[in-house]
């Protein structure tokens, strides 16, 4: 497994005791991963140009 570019293994059969040692490290990597979600999500800022004066209505004539 390392060998093959893995940072960490679990040797089979799994105990329990082995599961709960590994709680705390798991509940850490998907605070992380919830936290990475979170600021993807995160809106564009708006432009502060009018929305006359923006790209897509340049060069049309009002009628």
């Amino acid at each position: 497994c390392l060998e093959g570019g893995a940072e960490e293994f679990l040797l089979k059969p799994v105990r329990l005791s082995d599961m709960e040692k590994l709680h705390p490290h798991l509940l850490k990597s998907q605070q992380f991963i919830d936290n990475k979600s979170k600021k993807s999500r995160k809106r564009k800022a708006i432009s502060p140009e009018p929305v006359e004066r923006s790209t897509k209505t340049r060069g049309l004539r009002v009628a």
